[in-house]
């Protein structure tokens, strides 16, 4: 019997360059149809005081700010790899989760911070700081929009996540249909258990790991 190629589908946006990596050994083909869009949104520069620590637990945001020329703190804590890639000296828990996150800027001591996120960021991070006193700024530089769109899922055999918003966007609009989902972190596996889905989580919060884990599960 012919083996036929896999197809995974990323509900989030992926670039031109990222799907052309991702698809490199063939052995596995990639797409993406986002489902979510996230855009910058006017915030007040005045309000990222850099003498207090600032907190991301997105890349986007770091994106927006960087694309804006703004200058970081001294000192600076993001929730993984992925989101600290374009800050050298971001300070990262071992496991990329916001309770985790959370524990080291409890463990550092800190009284206050900034945190810069979108404007559906989960409760979890500022929750967690506030219940040990430390006081946190929020300043919003994004927002996430639902598009709605519901998608033909014929000929996919895979669904890879790497938001919660991309999970309820999917379960809004026309469901899972018995695939396997894939989940880039905890955060997100969390989302689909919440729709009732079960899912594989990466090792990291990388999209290549997302794919890797869907090969060795399709093997």
């Amino acid at each position: 019997m012919k083996n036929t190629v896999k197809h995974l589908l990323f509900l989030n946006d992926l670039s031109s360059q990222n799907l052309e990596q991702l698809n490199t050994d063939k052995s596995l083909k990639v797409s993406s149809n986002a489902l979510i869009r996230t855009t910058a949104i006017p915030f007040n520069i005045k309000e990222l005081d850099s003498n207090k620590p600032w907190i991301f637990s997105s890349r986007t945001a770091v994106e927006i700010l960087l694309a804006n020329e703004i200058s970081f703190p001294k000192t600076v804590y993001a929730i993984g790899p992925k989101t600290a890639e374009l800050i050298p000296s971001a300070i990262i828990p071992q496991i990329a989760t916001a309770s985790e996150l959370a524990k080291v800027v409890i463990e550092k001591g800190e009284k206050e911070v900034i945190f810069i996120c979108g404007n559906r960021r989960r409760d979890e991070l500022p929750q967690h700081l506030e219940s040990h006193k430390i006081k946190v700024k929020e300043v919003v530089v994004y927002q996430t929009e639902n598009l709605n769109k519901t998608l033909n899922l014929h000929g996919i055999d895979g669904l890879a996540f790497m938001s919660p918003s991309a999970v309820h966007s999917l379960a809004q609009n026309g469901g899972f249909n018995n695939l396997p989902c894939f989940a880039i972190g905890s955060t997100t596996a969390h989302a689909l258990k919440q729709e009732g889905q079960q899912c594989i989580t990466s090792k990291t919060t990388t999209p290549k790991s997302l794919v890797e884990t869907a090969k060795n599960y399709f093997k």
